[in-house]
């Protein structure tokens, strides 16, 4: 799987990779390259399943770039939703932003669900752009995709949904609005508050200025069941 593969050789420790880059003896060439080979046969022996998927959303018109971690070993599980930053994706996600995922997925029997929120897309659904519905994507279509496709447990205290900066907003946003399908809800460094990142970083591209109040956390707090 090429993710997989991609992700593997990304986690492997960059001093090492560089000297095999810049070795010109062939033998010690040839050392450095069984050395790394047993470390990546081991790296994936070690790996959860990531699965890649395109999950079609009728609310965006379009197929969602998704990847799935799910345990090694089988059974139900609970799912966790992780929300990229702004200006992230998905395998940045498990390459850069939380590279101990994989292991944390075995380690807890967790399923990771981490869908792709575009670059500025603030995981809202927009009142001028009729195809960015995210919150209709993330609280009713990915969950439904998943509990139907993965063996997970289908209970609002078996799923949460957590992310930072943008994701953070989203999390809020959409696990505040889907209180029914999330159990739990983490937000670290949210925006809880989008009127200082109206300009600069795409909301008044998928908002009406004179609207922020009714997509702003802060002040829709106690409509949001946090319970």
């Amino acid at each position: 799987m090429k993710t997989l593969t991609k992700e593997i050789f990304e986690t492997v420790n960059k001093s090492v990779f560089s000297n095999i880059v810049k070795i010109t003896s062939p033998h010690r060439l040839g050392i450095r390259l069984v050395l790394l080979s047993m470390l990546l046969i081991r790296l994936e022996a070690d790996a959860s399943k990531v699965d890649t998927l395109q999950v079609h959303s009728t609310s965006i018109n379009k197929q969602i770039f998704t990847l799935v971690i799910k345990p090694e070993k089988g059974g139900s599980y609970p799912s966790v939703y992780v929300l990229h930053g702004y200006s992230g994706n998905p395998i940045r996600t498990i390459q850069v932003d939380i590279p101990s995922l994989r292991k944390l997925a075995d380690l807890y029997q967790i399923v990771f669900v981490i869908p792709d929120g575009g670059y500025d897309k603030w995981y809202l659904n927009s009142n001028k752009q009729k195809n960015v519905q995210y919150e209709s994507f993330l609280g009713e279509e990915l969950p439904a995709y998943i509990d139907l496709n993965y063996p997970t447990i289908k209970s609002r205290f078996a799923r949460a949904i957590m992310g930072w900066s943008m994701g953070g907003y989203g999390s809020l946003r959409v696990g505040g609005k889907y209180s029914s399908k999330f159990g739990a809800i983490g937000s670290m460094c949210g925006a809880v508050s989008i009127e200082p990142y109206m300009k600069g970083f795409g909301i008044d591209q998928l908002i009406d200025v004179a609207d922020w109040k009714s997509y702003d956390i802060l002040s829709n707090c106690a409509q949001y069941q946090f319970t």
